[in-house]
């Protein structure tokens, strides 16, 4: 009997969608304001690339998601520490944050 499983994973990781970026000062801010509780999951953070923990967070769109980050939510604080993030900033970590891996 044939082993069919290699092949399988080969066809899922060809359908799977690349994981998104985050260029170098980017990559800097999410560091420095994010990282700390969206990898860990600390204070109840949704970890970064869970698409179970951020399902309930997505489903009011876009917009809204990126209106509580700016407001600030629970225990994140306002625009996640980062202060000198601004809107496109914000939305292109939460992008990343979100994306499946």
């Amino acid at each position: 009997m044939m082993r069919t499983w290699p092949l399988l994973l080969l066809v899922a990781a060809c359908q799977a969608e690349p994981v998104p970026t985050l260029d170098p000062t980017l990559a800097q801010k999410y560091q420095a304001s994010c990282a700390a509780c969206h990898e860990t999951g600390a204070a109840d953070a949704p970890r970064t690339h869970d698409s179970a923990e951020w399902s309930r967070r997505t489903r009011r769109g876009m917009g809204a998601l990126i209106e509580s980050v700016k407001r600030g939510t629970t225990a994140m604080p306002p625009r996640g520490m980062c202060q000198d993030c601004d809107d496109a900033h914000l939305q292109a970590i939460v992008e990343y944050m979100i994306a499946p891996q």
